[in-house]
C-alpha cells in the first residue's frame, strides 16, 4: 500500500478514534501508524523527491494527526506508557520523512497560513506580509498616508498571526504577544480611540477560510465597523462586506469582490 493511502487511513482513523473515545479503534490507529512508518521508510530509500512532495501536500494533515495522536492522547488513553509509545511512533514517522525538529516544523504552520491567507485581504500585486514591523522606528505625528496605511496593515497582520498561532497550535507564545503589544501601541498613536478585534473561521479546524474584523469606538461600543472577508474559488477570489453601526444601529452597508492582484474600492449597497 502506498504512503499516501496509509496516511489517509491513519488520518481518518485517528479522527474517528478521537470522536468515539474507542480503545479498540486505537489499536487500528496504531497498526496503521506502524504501516505508515514502514511505507515511508520504503519510499524514502528510493525517491527523496516523492517524500518532499508528500510532506508539502500533507503538512496540514500531518499536524492534525500529530495533535490528535500525540497532544490529545489522554482523551482516549489513560495509560501514560501507551501515550508515550504513540508519541515515539509518530516521531519515528516524522524522522523517516526527514522532519527532525518536529516542534519547529509545526510552529512554522501559522506563518505558512498567514502568507497565503492574507493574499487578497491585506496583500496585493505581489506585496507580502510585513516581515519586520515598523515600530523599531520612532513614530512622528507627520506620517504620510502610506505610513498610516502601513501601520494599520502591519498591526492587522500581526493580530491575525497571533490568532492563527493560538488557534492552530493551541498555546500562547509570550514573545509573539510582546511583539503584538508593541505594534498595538503604534496603532493607537495614529488611530486614537479605536480597538480592533479579529475572528478567524476555519475549514477542517486548521485551514483559515474567512476573517471578521471589528473596529470599535472605545468610548461607545455601539459605534463599530464590521468587515468580513471570505476566501472562495480556492482562495483566488475574496468576497468582502462591510457594515457600519452607530449606537448599535446599522447605518451603511458595503460590498466588493477582489483578488490578490488588486484591492478594490467598497461599493455601498444601502
Amino acid at each position: 500500500m502506498s504512503l499516501s493511502v496509509e496516511f489517509t487511513n491513519l488520518k481518518n482513523n485517528a479522527l474517528h478514534a478521537t470522536v468515539l473515545h474507542d480503545h479498540q479503534q486505537m489499536d487500528v490507529v496504531l497498526n496503521i501508524l506502524n504501516n505508515t512508518t514502514r511505507s515511508a521508510k520504503q519510499m524514502s530509500k528510493f525517491d527523496r523527491t516523492n517524500v518532499e512532495r508528500f510532506i508539502s501536500e500533507n503538512k496540514r494533515d500531518l499536524y492534525r494527526v500529530y495533535y490528535i495522536l500525540v497532544i490529545q492522547t489522554d482523551l482516549f488513553i489513560s495509560d501514560i506508557s501507551q501515550q508515550r509509545a504513540i508519541g515515539r511512533r509518530f516521531l519515528e514517522l516524522m524522522h523517516t520523512l526527514r522532519i527532525h525538529n518536529v516542534k519547529q516544523y509545526f510552529e512554522r504552520l501559522p506563518t505558512y497560513y498567514l502568507r497565503d491567507f492574507c493574499k487578497g485581504i491585506t496583500c496585493f500585486n505581489g506585496n507580502n506580509v510585513a516581515e519586520r514591523p515598523f515600530y523599531q522606528q520612532e513614530l512622528s505625528q507627520n506620517l504620510s498616508t502610506a505610513d498610516v496605511a502601513n501601520v494599520y496593515k502591519c498591526f492587522l497582520e500581526r493580530t491575525i498571526y497571533n490568532r492563527l498561532y493560538e488557534d492552530i497550535l493551541h498555546y500562547r507564545d509570550t514573545h509573539h504577544w510582546d511583539e503584538l503589544w508593541k505594534m498595538e501601541r503604534c496603532y493607537q498613536v495614529i488611530f486614537k480611540g479605536h480597538r480592533i478585534v479579529v475572528d478567524l473561521f476555519y475549514k477542517n479546524q486548521i485551514e483559515p477560510t474567512s476573517l471578521r474584523i471589528t473596529t470599535y469606538d472605545v468610548e461607545n461600543v455601539g459605534n463599530k465597523t464590521e468587515e468580513f472577508y471570505q476566501k472562495t474559488n480556492g482562495g483566488a477570489l475574496v468576497m468582502c462586506t462591510k457594515v457600519i453601526f452607530e449606537d448599535h444601529t446599522q447605518v451603511a452597508h458595503y460590498k466588493k469582490e477582489q483578488t490578490m492582484d488588486k484591492e478594490e474600492p467598497w461599493i455601498q449597497v444601502m
